[in-house]
């Protein structure tokens, strides 16, 4: 390992060690701090129901679902997808595999019995170091999420919560879910760690009926 890497490393552990948000998350029993970002979402939004059917893109390691499980209770249901592996999770199905593919998306909505209540996202692209192409790969996968929710993922009425970047690009999928849903709100949680650019857009009452094909019905 290079100086510069173990150097990186080294910075990464200690803000690991001192992160309130990961103390915290250890000491609960959540798999990520990131669940604390759902869980004030969710405190202020109201998103999350009993019996509710949910779909977790980006699950692993589990901390979203974690708090999607608690608060849909024993009578609802979630299901969460990743590229990276998941360890078992009590009352959550997961898929492994590239949520882009049609195919892992039929599997998620047949797991689920149908559209889902409430899609929620906190997937990222892995990150090369070149903004442009990091930006790039986002987007695609912030329009791969919107795409599954038209093509009968979400049903109609549901909210969609997914995770963005502040920036144009942001600003143009905005413009995208207002078509599409009845209200959206920009939400900076305070679980998210300082100068980072990351932030929430939560969709509510979702307007399209859902069509197999993604077309308006």
């Amino acid at each position: 390992m290079s100086r510069l890497r173990r150097s990186k490393s080294a910075a990464w552990r200690r803000r690991q060690e001192s992160d309130t948000h990961v103390l915290a998350a250890r000491a609960a029993g959540y798999r990520s701090r990131s669940a604390y970002k759902l869980l004030e979402i969710d405190n202020s939004h109201r998103l999350l129901r009993q019996k509710m059917r949910v779909a977790d893109l980006g699950g692993s390691p589990g901390g979203w679902s974690q708090v999607l499980r608690q608060r849909v209770g024993q009578n609802g249901y979630v299901v969460a997808v990743d590229l990276l592996p998941m360890e078992v999770l009590e009352g959550v199905h997961f898929i492994l595999g590239d949520f882009t593919e049609p195919a892992i998306q039929q599997q998620i909505t047949a797991a689920l019995g149908g559209a889902a209540d409430v899609v929620v996202s906190d997937m990222a692209p892995n990150l090369s170091g070149i903004a442009v192409r990091d930006q790039a790969n986002a987007t695609a996968l912030s329009a791969s999420a919107l795409a599954y929710c038209q093509a009968g993922g979400l049903k109609k009425g549901g909210d969609f919560l997914i995770k963005t970047f502040a920036g144009e690009e942001q600003g143009e999928y905005r413009q995208l879910l207002i078509k599409a849903f009845g209200s959206v709100k920009v939400i900076y949680p305070q679980a998210t760690r300082k100068n980072s650019r990351e932030c929430y857009l939560l969709a509510k009452s979702f307007k399209l009926t859902p069509h197999p094909t993604g077309e308006e019905s």
